[in-house]
């Protein structure tokens, strides 16, 4: 039985074989919801069960994924990314509450992920932007976020990195690293060959987060650093939730999602429940009103003749 609180509906976006199935399919292993990972090749995943599906290879449908983790009930919805199924995406989102955009690290920001994400904005909806492929060959991982922030400016933040050795990911919210080494993976610190690195994507991490919170702002104007994990958390939350900041994530490939790093902290911890858009929906639609009053007694100020309120009343 899970609460409202530990529910979440997420949509998963992104143009035709960037890794969205892929992705779905490597969470219902890591959750044990199936004992071995199918593949689009082989036509034996859980999401693209249609022959029709199985023989193009691709999803022409939406595919609905429960996962549980943690104490939380994920709601997967997988989208088809070709241009002749965009209708399935469109009544997807109309049931999720948030949106992961899957890109490729070697084909960078695609068509379809453009349209996606205007989609999104068109519709409010908090984003995360998770980055594919990062360890397969020419996949470029920097080139993607530097083209991710260079189109959409600094609302963009990344919140993973890969190390520089490929044998693991960096954890840019809480200052750690997590090695893989064949089917065990250890917690360690960040390499030094990473630091400086992480050193600059934490600089634009900790300025997003500062910017949801006033306490937050003076102490970071102040030049102390956001160390209180709980605090930063819940900073990236909000910001992601009401400010419209695209948290980004990254996975090298589809088995190292065995840490429970991916849907174990970004998804829960990052993304609303139904009930907060509900609630910020209500605030938005209270303000809107109050927005188009004062525009409805400016508009009859202007009309009298008068140039203040306290003369019109």
């Amino acid at each position: 039985m899970f609460t409202a609180n530990s529910i979440r509906n997420i949509c998963l976006l992104g143009h035709s074989g960037s890794g969205k199935t892929a992705l779905a399919e490597s969470l219902l292993y890591m959750t044990g919801a199936i004992d071995r990972m199918g593949k689009n090749a082989d036509g034996n995943t859980v999401c693209d069960y249609d022959p029709e599906e199985i023989r193009r290879n691709i999803s022409i449908s939406t595919s609905v994924i429960p996962v549980e983790y943690k104490n939380h009930k994920i709601n997967i919805l997988d989208t088809p990314g070709a241009f002749d199924f965009a209708g399935a995406a469109m009544e997807a989102l109309r049931a999720a509450d948030a949106a992961i955009i899957v890109c490729s690290a070697k084909d960078g920001i695609s068509v379809g992920a453009e349209r996606n994400w205007k989609l999104l904005k068109a519709a409010n909806m908090p984003t995360i932007f998770c980055i594919s492929k990062t360890g397969e060959e020419n996949g470029n991982y920097a080139g993607v976020l530097s083209a991710l922030q260079e189109k959409y400016g600094s609302i963009v933040c990344a919140v993973t990195a890969p190390m520089s050795d490929g044998t693991g990911v960096i954890d840019l919210v809480h200052n750690v690293a997590y090695q893989t080494k064949g089917n065990k993976t250890t917690k360690i610190a960040v390499p030094a060959a990473d630091a400086d690195m992480v050193e600059s994507l934490r600089e634009t991490l900790m300025e997003a987060a500062a910017g949801a919170d006033e306490e937050l702002m003076m102490k970071y104007l102040d030049g102390e650093e956001l160390k209180k994990r709980i605090l930063l958390s819940s900073a990236l939350y909000r910001i992601n939730t009401f400010w419209w900041r695209i948290l980004l994530y990254h996975f090298k490939s589809f088995d190292e999602l065995g840490h429970g790093g991916f849907i174990g902290k970004p998804v829960p911890k990052f993304l609303p429940t139904s009930r907060v858009l509900a609630e910020e929906k209500t605030v938005s639609e209270v303000n809107r009103r109050k927005l188009q009053c004062l525009k409805n007694i400016h508009a009859a100020c202007r009309k009298n003749g008068t140039k203040s309120l306290q003369q019109t009343f």
